[in-house]
C-alpha cells in the first residue's frame, strides 16, 4: 500500500520536510519494535521523499506479513502526519511570503527614501550650480569693469607720457641747438690743436734724428781713425818686435821702458773707454727723455681728445 496516496490526491504538488520525516521515522521504530516476537518474511519497504531540488532514500522498517489493519493504521497515521507537515509547511511559506512583503515594502521605503535623497542632492546641486554660477558672472563683470578701468589709466598715462615728451623737446631743443655750436667750434679747436701737435712732434722727431744721424756719423769717424792708429801701432810694433827682439828680451832697462808704456796704454784704453760709454750713454737718456716727453703728450692729446668727445 502507498503511504502518499491520501496526501497526494488532495494535495498536488506538495514537498514534505524533514522534521515530519524524522517523527515518522520515530513512529514506526516503536512499531517495528512492538512487532518484533511475530515471525514474518522480511521485505524492505522504500519510500521517496522530494524536498525542493534533491531526492532521499529512506529504509523506514521492516513490514511484518500482510495484514491488513496494520496497514490501515500505519496509513491513517502517515496521512495525518503528512496533513500536518503539509500545513505547518503552508504557515510557513505564508511566514516567508509575508516576510518577503515586508522586506519589499522596506526595500520600497528604501528606494523612495534614496529617490528623495537624490532628489535632495540634485536640488541642493542645481542651487550649488545656480551660485556658482551667479558668482561667476559677477566676477566676470567685476574683472571686465576693472580691465575697462585699466585701459582707460593706460589711456591717460599715454597721453600724458607724449604731451611731457612733446614739452621736454620744446624746453630743451634750444639748449642743443647751443650745445650744437659749442660743439662744432671744440672740433675745429680740437682740429687746429691737433695739427699744431702733429707738426711740432714731426719737427722734434726731425730733429732728434739729425743729432742722432750726427752721432753716429762721428761716432763713426772716430771708430774708424781709432782702428786706423791701432793699425798703424799694431804694424809698427810687429816691425820692431821683428827687428830688436833681442833687446826686448836683454836689456832690463827696455823692459821697464816697455812695461811703461804698456801701463800708459791701459790707462788710456780705460779713459777711453769710459768716455765712450758716457758719452753713449748721455745719448740713450736724452733719447728716453725725448722718447717719455712724446709719449706723456700722446697721453695728453688722447685724453683731450677723450674729454672733448664725452663733453659733445
Amino acid at each position: 500500500m502507498d503511504p502518499w496516496a491520501g496526501v497526494a490526491k488532495e494535495k498536488k504538488n506538495k514537498n514534505i520536510s524533514t522534521e515530519d520525516v524524522y517523527s515518522y521515522f520515530r513512529q514506526q521504530r516503536q512499531i517495528a519494535k512492538e512487532n518484533e516476537t511475530r515471525i514474518v518474511v522480511q521485505r524492505k519497504i522504500t519510500y521517496a521523499v522530494k524536498e525542493r531540488n534533491y531526492e532521499t532514500y529512506n529504509y523506514i522498517h521492516e513490514d511484518v506479513g500482510f495484514n491488513s489493519e496494520d496497514d490501515e493504521e500505519q496509513s491513517d497515521t502517515l496521512s495525518s502526519i503528512l496533513v500536518r507537515a503539509m500545513r505547518r509547511k503552508e504557515k510557513r511559506r505564508e511566514i516567508e511570503e509575508i516576510r518577503k512583503i515586508k522586506q519589499f515594502e522596506e526595500e520600497k521605503k528604501k528606494i523612495e527614501e534614496e529617490k528623495k535623497q537624490c532628489l535632495e542632492a540634485k536640488r541642493k546641486h542645481g542651487d550649488k550650480l545656480r551660485e556658482l554660477r551667479e558668482a561667476h558672472q559677477l566676477r566676470v563683470l567685476k574683472e571686465q569693469e576693472w580691465r575697462s578701468r585699466e585701459v582707460r589709466i593706460a589711456r591717460q598715462n599715454k597721453l600724458v607720457e607724449e604731451f611731457l615728451k612733446k614739452k621736454l623737446l620744446q624746453r630743451y631743443f634750444k639748449q642743443f641747438r647751443s650745445l650744437l655750436v659749442i660743439k662744432r667750434e671744440n672740433f675745429i679747436k680740437a682740429r687746429n690743436h691737433y695739427r699744431l701737435k702733429i707738426v711740432r712732434k714731426a719737427f722734434a722727431k726731425i730733429v732728434v734724428n739729425r743729432d742722432q744721424e750726427l752721432i753716429r756719423r762721428d761716432e763713426m769717424a772716430t771708430n774708424f781713425y781709432h782702428i786706423c792708429i791701432i793699425k798703424k801701432c799694431f804694424t809698427i810694433w810687429k816691425q820692431m818686435f821683428t827687428q830688436d827682439i833681442r833687446v826686448f828680451s836683454v836689456t832690463p832697462k827696455a823692459m821697464e821702458e816697455r812695461r811703461k808704456q804698456l801701463e800708459i796704454a791701459a790707462v788710456h784704453y780705460n779713459a777711453l773707454t769710459l768716455r765712450r760709454c758716457v758719452w753713449v750713454w748721455k745719448w740713450w737718456a736724452v733719447d728716453e727723455h725725448l722718447h717719455r716727453r712724446t709719449q706723456i703728450q700722446h697721453a695728453k692729446d688722447h685724453h683731450r681728445r677723450f674729454k672733448i668727445f664725452k663733453a659733445l
